[in-house]
This record gives structure tokens, C-alpha cells and sequence, in this order.
């Protein structure tokens, strides 16, 4: 099922190249991606899905209203940062 191109455009404007995501769950279980994964986003098709190239080295993709995801802030992903 395509969704409305307004709707695919205002996810790719949410969810921008290069976006790092946490998987919080899934619709269907898959033995190569699990809560708690994380990766980065390289594109969202017209289904609309986010395809990842997830920091295991799988490409499984996310059904956006189906999987569950969070964004991943910058600041969780630089342990090193002090706070100011």
C-alpha cells in the first residue's frame, strides 16, 4: 500500500539521510535486529519505509506506523562530550 506523497515527503523531511535510529520494536520478528539495535538511516522509500544500514551490517528495513523506533539525539552517540 503507497501512502500519499505528502505523507512519504514529510517522512523524508523527518528522517533525513545520515538520522541515527534505536529499534524499541518490531511488528514481526527478525533474527538480525532487535530492541535496543541502532543504525542509520540512508533513505525512506515510497512504502514509506526507512532503509538502514544497521552497526551489525544488516540493511533490514523499518515500516514507519508498524516498527516501533526513537531517534537517537547526537549527545548519545559521542560518549566522550562533557556537558557544559
Amino acid at each position: 500500500m503507497l501512502y500519499h506523497r505528502n505523507f512519504v515527503d514529510r517522512m523524508r523531511e523527518l528522517y533525513p539521510r545520515g538520522t541515527r535510529v534505536e529499534v524499541t520494536s518490531l511488528c514481526n520478528e527478525e533474527e538480525h535486529l532487535k530492541p535496543g539495535m541502532k543504525g542509520t538511516v540512508i533513505a525512506v522509500d515510497d512504502q514509506p519505509a526507512l532503509l538502514v544500514n544497521w552497526d551489525n551490517g544488516s540493511s533490514l528495513s523499518l515500516l514507519i506506523g508498524k516498527d516501533h523506533f526513537r531517534v537517537v539525539p547526537q549527545q548519545e552517540e559521542s560518549p566522550g562530550m562533557a556537558m557544559q
